[in-house]
């Protein structure tokens, strides 16, 4: 009796605390619900391309929510009942079921099935002006304006401006008081594709390869491919190489399985060669199929660059799989390369790849049956950088545009952690249309903060403003920086010496242990609206190894010519000019010192100076240039000062030289005036 007597004391003493606490938590969620509820509309797609209308409202409370909600549109109304949402949880609200077919998942609510709720009027998303307003208690708690209006209920001011076809609208400061089109501005505009993946970190203890082109990247490439076994997945902007396509087809015809995405629309539109390359690949039996033909594409350009091969390996390099980036003989562009041999770094880029995947489309073949020639270069460059296979423990952070690629935890964030040097080495970089590039600003705070940053631009004379470019202007930007605030940064644009075609690497090294190898140029278009593929990796091997490669082409090893014009004769006290402007380099002048009397003393500094001589006589002028190398050179012009007398002698010499063929034409004019006058 005692056992049942004690069992029901602890019953009750376990259940009753349990009851009340379940009570308490209702009372709590009901009391939340109708006081203040923080739900608030998170994504708005209304002018449809691609899938259905649909609109996501997420709980930003700390607290579960549970209870009945309202949504008005322009001409419609629901009634929403037992909604259950935790904190942070979302709630996606569809036109019809072609949401999943799009997005991959379910929509938690279809508002085209009356069964799911009540509905009143015509509820939709108009495309050009509308509303959605979420209300409790006939309470509004929150709502989105677009188009032309000018405030609404709960909302300030002008209305979020229309987007374009397939662009959703995505609230961009969660957690702001009052509600303004500000809450809802991003640079990046949001399509429907676009994917989010996360900024993820993989630690792994193994092997990576570098590798650099022109010298190694070939080589590597055909040897990546060729090591195939049972998948390779390819995706790329330009495949105009014939001995890589070969190469693929060989590996795809003994039964590896091959996919290759392509940009379908590239600058200039697909090239005969590269419709040659695919058109050989799909006769071996790989999938081809591209991103951007004539239907919607997420993506501005598919810009990557990579390989995922037996599910096991990943190569990300800047350079397009052409005869630049990948050439037979050793003339090609400066780019950057990197096996990194790692399961869980290819797992995360096969997501990405699939999620692309999904959103292209057939390729469309043309008939080419002529073989390209290869194209050629004369030989100049020497190889230097061999590939390289390290072992170690590695850090690796996927890169991805436009996902992470303006996220603080990548370039920007590997540009911050900086404390000794920064070296970068891109194509281009141009500010962006309304400010400064940000990856800019990040490079001058580093440097008043006491980094060393150096920054190697492309040389070829359409990145110059004359021709449309920004290099030289951005070069200039970037040392009058350094100058005026005193820090240790420069810039430079590539020298032709260093026999390479171009620059078309985008590549960072920071503290010579962190390196970013990708696609992404500096602008706003490729790390906003591009798909672009790279990665962060950190380790002390890789990062020496790239950080040779650079200051190799960053190293200035060619003197410049002084010129300080021809020899002259001067009046004496008269003011002269002497300039150094012709002087000549293959980077920048940064130096002119000039000799005045002949003591080996350089008195006067300066491009242009101006001399009074006041001695007659021959003096010899001595200029020094230097360069941001710290090569130099001298040249000494001679002046030959002469005494007034003389000087008048010769001026009146010179004048007689000068006026004696005018009087003899003016003598003759006036000769035959007078003979015509006087005929019969």
């Amino acid at each position: 009796m005692k056992k049942v007597l004690l069992t029901l004391l602890v019953s009750l003493i376990i259940v009753i605390p349990f009851s009340i606490s379940v009570e308490t938590a209702e009372n709590q969620i009901e009391t939340r619900v109708q006081n203040n509820p923080d739900l608030k509309i998170t994504e708005v797609y209304y002018n449809t391309g691609p899938g259905c209308e649909f609109f996501t409202i997420e709980n930003m409370d700390e607290k579960v929510f549970l209870g009945n909600i309202s949504v008005r549109s322009t001409d419609g109304y629901l009634t929403l009942y037992d909604i259950f949402l935790y904190p942070g949880e979302n709630l996606v609200i569809a036109k019809d079921h072609g949401y999943e077919e799009v997005w991959n998942r379910k929509p938690d609510i279809v508002w085209s099935n009356e069964s799911e709720m009540i509905i009143e009027g015509d509820f939709d998303l108009p495309d050009n002006n509308g509303k959605i307003i979420i209300e409790k208690n006939e309470e509004p708690i929150d709502s989105f304006y677009y188009g032309d209006g000018e405030d609404g209920v709960l909302w300030n001011g002008k209305w979020v401006e229309r987007h374009w076809r397939g662009e959703y609208a995505k609230r961009q400061e969660r957690n702001q008081e009052g509600l303004d089109k500000e809450n809802w501005v991003s640079e990046r505009r949001w399509m429907v594709g676009h994917s989010d993946f996360e900024t993820e970190e993989i630690e792994y203890q193994g092997y990576a390869q570098a590798y650099v082109a022109p010298d190694s990247s070939l080589d590597a490439l055909l040897r990546f491919i060729n090591e195939s076994e049972c998948s390779l997945y390819l995706g790329i902007y330009h495949l105009t190489s014939v001995v890589i396509a070969e190469k693929i087809a060989n590996v795809s015809h003994r039964g590896v399985g091959v996919k290759v995405l392509a940009e379908g629309v590239p600058v200039g539109g697909i090239p005969d060669d590269m419709h040659y390359t695919l058109s050989l690949l799909e006769q071996s039996g790989a999938k081809v199929r591209t991103m951007g033909n004539e239907n919607y594409t997420p993506y501005n350009f598919f810009h990557c660059k990579y390989m995922i091969r037996d599910n096991e390996s990943v190569l990300i390099t800047s350079e397009n799989f052409g005869n630049t980036g990948h050439p037979l003989d050793t003339s090609g562009n400066r780019g950057w390369g990197v096996v990194l041999e790692e399961e869980r770094v290819a797992d995360y880029f096969l997501n990405v790849y699939r999620s692309d995947w999904y959103f292209s489309e057939e390729y469309d073949s043309k008939e080419n049956k002529e073989r390209p020639e290869i194209d050629t270069y004369e030989d100049h460059y020497d190889l230097r950088f061999h590939e390289n296979r390290f072992s170690g423990e590695f850090k690796v952070k996927p890169l991805l545009s436009p996902d992470t690629s303006m996220s603080c935890d990548t370039i920007i964030g590997m540009v911050e952690s900086a404390e000794e040097s920064i070296y970068v080495q891109q194509a281009y970089i141009h500010h962006w249309s309304d400010k400064e590039n940000p990856y800019v600003t990040a490079l001058k705070d580093a440097a008043l903060r006491g980094v060393e940053v150096k920054v190697l631009l492309d040389s070829t004379w359409y990145q110059m403003e004359e021709y449309g470019g920004e290099n030289d202007l951005m070069v200039q930007e970037l040392n009058d920086f350094a100058e005026e605030k005193d820090v240790s940064l420069q810039a430079r644009l590539l020298s032709p010496y260093k026999d390479l075609l171009k620059i078309h690497n985008k590549g960072v090294v920071v503290d010579e242990e962190q390196v970013m190898i990708s696609s992404i140029n500096w602008n706003a278009n490729s790390a906003l609206q591009n798909r672009e593929v790279g990665v962060i990796i950190e380790n002390q091997d890789i990062g020496e190894y790239y950080s040779n490669v650079f200051l190799w082409d960053w190293t200035d090893n060619i003197k410049p010519i002084a010129d300080a014009g021809s020899e002259r004769r001067v009046c004496l006290g008269s003011e002269v000019t002497l300039s150094g402007e012709n002087s000549w380099d293959d980077h920048e002048i940064v130096k002119y010192l000039w000799d005045i009397n002949g003591d080996g003393t350089y008195d006067r500094t300066g491009k242009e100076i101006q001399i009074t001589f006041d001695r007659p006589g021959v003096h010899e002028i001595k200029l020094y240039v230097e360069d941001v190398g710290g090569n130099k050179d001298t040249t000494v012009v001679e002046i030959v000062v002469e005494e007034s007398s003389s000087m008048s002698f010769q001026s009146i010499l010179n004048w007689i030289i000068l006026l004696t063929p005018l009087v003899v034409v003016v003598s003759f004019l006036i000769k035959k005036t007078w003979l015509d006058s006087n005929r019969f």
